[in-house]
């Protein structure tokens, strides 16, 4: 919203600030696992995610590129072990939340690479239909 205020305003400089806060946000926000999916799960702190790389039954597994999911059709995640607190299904839930956030970052870079108002309504419109749309799928239901 303050985006759009500045972007309203002309205010170039308030727009670059709000920006470098929205990528940042972004980029911070992929570590973070939604509420939505955190009801059922037990604190993962002390989990220590440095070393899945060497965990029994993932070696020679890169997961650097998961998100694109190209790679992955042919691996065999069967013989992998639910990790604590995390079912199957949460954890799928939560990859697509890390795509979801790799999206909204690409989106932000659309944004500023835009040089026209034109592009940059453009991708202020694709910013707001991605965020409802992923609101939507990972809004916590409290009635």
């Amino acid at each position: 919203k303050a985006y759009v205020g500045a972007f309203k305003r002309g205010d170039q400089a308030a727009m670059q600030t709000q920006l470098t806060k929205l990528l940042a946000n972004s980029t911070k926000a992929k570590d973070e696992v939604p509420l939505k999916l955190q009801q059922d799960m037990p604190t993962m702190k002390d989990m220590d995610h440095s070393n899945m790389a060497n965990m029994q039954n993932m070696k020679g597994m890169d997961h650097s590129n998961m998100a694109n999911m190209q790679n992955m059709k042919d691996m065999d995640h069967s013989s992998m072990t639910n990790m604590d607190g995390m079912d199957h299904s949460t954890h799928m839930q939560h990859m697509a939340y890390q795509q979801g956030m790799e999206k909204l970052t690409h989106l932000f870079n659309q944004l500023q690479d835009a040089t026209t108002k034109g592009e940059v309504k453009t991708a202020l419109g694709n910013i707001k239909q991605h965020i409802k749309k992923s609101h939507k799928a990972f809004r916590l239901n409290c009635d």
